[in-house]
């Protein structure tokens, strides 16, 4: 199982999992022994809630006291899974009830959704990097230009005159799932093209 197919059906986004302190790694992260297969780590901005100001030279004020005493429990989230790498979280705010109850939701909603289907939106937003789409969902969807390689859709018009506008009706094919910002990555479909992108 790859790494996107483990952290979209096992190690979800948001789910709670325990561990023990082990180790400090490189005055950045906290190694934990967890229930997972996966090396699993906390980077220390993920142990507290920061403000607005954080930068990531930040994590040079860590202190001890921030830092959890190794052979102790504590309480974490899935927060992303690379290269066999768990990485996860003990911020309050993502320890929340209600935060982890909104990561059930979002993947709840995605396992109603077929890979491959056709919808029907409409454009919230158009931006340089590409175009944000309300399906009707509870989720916005997005048209990333960058993606175009592998969402299997068309190539989203070069021409400014053809660009899609607020309020504009778009048919998309669902492509995969944005987990980490809760969107559904879609690509668009060319009106003549409809009828070969369907099942």
């Amino acid at each position: 199982m790859d790494s996107w197919q483990a952290i979209r059906h096992v190690y979800k986004i948001g789910s709670p999992i325990k561990g023990t302190v082990i180790d400090y790694i490189d005055d950045a992260f906290v190694l934990l022994q967890t229930s997972s297969p996966y090396k699993s780590v906390i980077p220390f901005h993920n142990l507290v809630d920061l403000d607005e100001n954080f930068t990531f030279e930040a994590h040079k004020t860590f202190t001890p006291k921030i830092l959890p005493a190794i052979g102790s429990e504590i309480n974490t989230v899935v927060y992303n899974l690379v290269e066999e790498v768990l990485y996860l979280s003990a911020k309050p705010s993502d320890l929340s009830e209600t935060t982890i109850k909104e990561w059930q939701l979002y993947y709840e909603f995605i396992d109603t959704i077929e890979i491959g289907s056709i919808v029907t939106g409409i454009v919230s937003s158009s931006k340089s990097f590409g175009l944000f789409v309300d399906i009707g969902a509870p989720y916005i969807g997005l048209i990333d230009v960058g993606h175009t390689p592998f969402n299997g859709g068309d190539p989203l018009p070069d021409d400014a005159n053809c660009r899609f506008n607020k309020g504009d009706e778009i048919t998309c094919l669902v492509s995969y799932f944005r987990l980490h910002n809760k969107q559904i990555g879609l690509g668009w479909i060319k009106p003549e093209d409809r009828h070969s992108k369907e099942k």
